[in-house]
């Protein structure tokens, strides 16, 4: 008898100690959940800041929506011999449909808003490995809106020009004159006081196409206000940006180049 209760007393000893045994195993089961788990989310968090800031490194340095056009550029039909180029800033994208304005299917809107001549430079390797048929050139008005003298302003406009020329000498090179803006809108700030500065630089880029035998459009006389150095307001949106009507001007003056690139060449 005595022995029977000494046996259960030690069965009864046995299963005490091993209680706690087990608790402590689930415990450190639960632990070890927990702590896969929070270095699970520390993980997921670790990598979304590090896809937060490779995003924001990835910004192009002459913004969004120059990066945007750019890579919408290098999705769409590549430039090619047939192709006529409109190549330039805001005033060149705002355009749209230049196969419209200009009444021919070859034209290909490579304009990016804020653009400068640096920026232009930048992405001619979208372009001049095509040969391009021809090129109508419009830039500065950004280079001055950065505070550039109009010497300066020329200097990179004549160095893009000369870039186009070197590349691809094949291709035909219009460049057109700077356009005025309006200052009576007073939008743009960076703007004010520098409208005289656009003929000075037209100035200069006509005196050199004409050494270089290149073609030079001279838009700004049909924009200009009388014997003002300002826009016609009916011709802007807002001071800079043209209006329908603005770009019936602007069109107008570059059909008959058209028409010329159009007509048969005859060789002799």
């Amino acid at each position: 008898m005595h022995r029977n209760i000494r046996y259960l007393f030690l069965l009864l000893f046995a299963f005490l100690l091993s209680t706690p045994i087990e608790v402590s195993a689930q415990q450190r089961r639960r632990t070890t959940t927990s702590r896969r788990y929070n270095n699970r989310s520390r993980n997921r968090s670790t990598a979304r800041r590090s896809r937060t800031t490779a995003r924001r490194r990835t910004v192009h340095p002459r913004g969004a929506h120059y990066a945007q056009r750019v890579a919408e550029f290098n999705r769409t039909r590549a430039i090619d011999s047939t192709c006529i180029v409109m190549l330039g800033n805001s005033l060149t994208e705002n355009g749209r449909d230049w196969c419209v304005l200009l009444e021919d299917s070859t034209v290909c809107n490579r304009g990016i808003s804020g653009d400068t001549a640096g920026g232009i430079t930048e992405r001619l390797n979208q372009i001049l490995p095509g040969k391009p048929r021809a090129i109508f050139l419009m830039c500065g008005t950004n280079d001055i809106s950065h505070g550039h003298s109009a010497e300066k302003v020329f200097y990179m406009c004549k160095s893009l020009i000369d870039t186009i020329r070197i590349t691809s000498p094949e291709t035909r090179l219009f460049v057109q004159s700077i356009l005025p803006w309006n200052d009576s809108f007073n939008r743009w700030k960076n703007l004010v006081g520098r409208s005289d500065d656009v003929p000075v630089i037209n100035n200069l880029l006509r005196s050199y196409c004409e050494e270089e035998d290149i073609t030079f459009i001279n838009l700004y006389p049909k924009f200009t206000l009388g014997d003002t150095n300002q826009m016609v307001k009916e011709y802007t949106a807002d001071g800079l940006h043209l209006t329908p009507l603005g770009y019936q001007i602007w069109s107008s003056q570059l059909k008959p180049y058209i028409q010329e690139l159009n007509q048969p060449q005859h060789n002799p």
